[in-house]
């Protein structure tokens, strides 16, 4: 299964809904809003229109079931969350591997240099201790998702991680 998949199944209904919400409600992404309700209306064979005139919460619905199936919504639903509830987790991650940012947003284009496994593995421990290791799993796999080149280290450290959740995963 390819981790976009893995990770939408980790993250549950839960925190697809969440993702969902923090995506329709961050004004930042009016651009966005507008290409994910053509998409919604298609996936829902509904008029664009009716898709544009429901209010926010059951956009949340229809985007929390349907952005599993289309990238271009996952990985900005998934983006709109981690910005809107798990910002701190961002910070310290971006500060303990060392990558400049501001308030989680970096730039990896000649910018910074991809972190080594070493400086990875490090700094994964520091935030284990602090945030669930299930919200730690999104979030690093998110990266892998948001750019494979940069975060090549990262993606066997995330499989590993993976494979090291309860198997119920956690709330």
């Amino acid at each position: 299964m390819e981790l976009r998949q893995r990770i939408w199944s980790l993250m549950g209904p839960g925190r697809r809904q969440a993702a969902a919400e923090a995506f329709w409600s961050n004004p930042e992404l009016r651009t966005m809003h507008q290409q994910a309700e053509a998409l919604l209306a298609k996936q829902l064979k509904a008029r664009p229109v009716f898709v544009k005139r429901l209010p926010s919460d059951r956009k949340a619905m229809y985007l929390s079931r349907e952005m599993g199936t289309n990238s271009y919504l996952f990985d900005a639903a998934l983006s709109a969350y981690h910005f809107a509830g798990h910002r701190s987790m961002l910070t310290d991650f971006l500060d303990a591997v060392g990558i400049p940012h501001e308030n989680g947003s970096y730039e990896t284009v000649g910018a910074a240099q991809a972190p080594t496994s070493e400086q990875l593995e490090k700094a994964i421990q520091q935030l284990g201790d602090k945030y669930r290791q299930l919200d730690l799993v999104i979030y690093l796999g998110a990266l892998v998702l948001q750019d494979g080149r940069f975060w090549a280290h990262l993606r066997p450290i995330v499989e590993r991680m993976e494979k090291e959740l309860p198997s119920e995963g956690e709330p």
